[in-house]
């Protein structure tokens, strides 16, 4: 069963719900933006700043089915046309209407949409968001799904928690490996469907947010102005989870498996996964 429909019933049919168009002009938007995203990629920090520009819409993940709920409370969509409508209406501001997807949904929401059609190629602008450091993403994976803890946000936290989590190094890897997958599977998408992204990453909001947020905004349109104004107020509202032990389990791990890690550096992008899960199950002798 389709992610996304599951949560319109049983009965909901694909046919029945498929968008191939919208109007975009009587909708009042002339630019459309979609973050692309691994996951654990700061997507969740960029998003808020660009909410909080007051012209940018409002960048959720309105395509994951924990979250739609929420977001059907304020559409009350009966049906995925319904809901697609009215995120529009509801999340778009300054003319723009953007999303964030990772690659998993996205698998399910193409069987929803004609994504030429409906996303026309001159008003939409495509961003690939990832992080660099595959080794730190691949355990905020591990330690977010054993924890249930997944963000701090300044409004609801008075004071950070910090997370003890013992990450095999089984479950390390298979979050390392799951990452390069979505990485192999979005690049062939882009690929198929013509894209040429704006790419973004987690290492660039650290070095310099304020320059990364104002790029991102120059791409969708914004005036200088307008995006300058903003830039002098911004405050964050995401905060970075505490580290924990984080670099006690990390310090293992990289001690143990620091050639294949720098491998995987030099050659993320066309290393075989497959090859790589013999080498772990070979040498180290894990079950993956």
């Amino acid at each position: 069963m389709n992610n996304i429909l599951n949560f319109f019933g049983h009965d909901a049919s694909l046919s029945a719900n498929r968008v191939e168009s919208h109007d975009w002009q009587a909708a009042g938007v002339d630019c459309i933006y979609i973050i692309f995203i691994t996951g654990r990629c700061g997507s969740t920090w960029l998003t808020h700043l660009l909410e909080d520009s007051g012209i940018c819409g409002h960048p959720h993940e309105l395509f994951n089915e924990t979250l739609m709920p929420r977001f059907n409370q304020s559409i009350e969509a009966g049906n995925f046309k319904e809901y697609f409508a009215g995120a529009v209406t509801q999340f778009s501001s300054g003319g723009r209407f953007g999303f964030k997807i990772d690659e998993w949904r996205l698998s399910h929401l193409l069987p929803l949409v004609d994504f030429k059609t409906l996303f026309p190629a001159e008003i939409t602008h495509c961003f690939w968001m990832t992080r660099r450091d595959l080794v730190s993403q691949a355990f905020s994976f591990g330690r977010a799904k054993t924890t249930g803890h997944w963000h701090d946000f300044t409004a609801k936290v008075a004071e950070q928690k910090q997370d003890l989590v013992e990450l095999s190094d089984a479950q390390m890897w298979k979050e390392i490996i799951d990452i390069l997958a979505k990485e192999r599977r979005m690049a062939a998408f882009f690929e198929r469907e013509g894209i040429a992204y704006f790419p973004v990453d987690y290492e660039q909001m650290l070095a310099d947010r304020l320059l990364t947020v104002m790029r991102v905004m120059i791409e969708l349109g914004c005036g200088h102005e307008e995006i300058n104004g903003f830039i002098q107020r911004m405050e964050d509202k995401t905060l970075r989870l505490e580290f924990g032990n984080k670099y006690e389990v990390l310090g293992r791990f990289c001690a143990k498996y620091g050639k294949v890690l720098l491998t995987l550096d030099k050659e993320r992008s066309q290393f075989p996964v497959e090859e790589l899960k013999r080498q772990l199950e070979l040498d180290y002798h894990l079950s993956l």
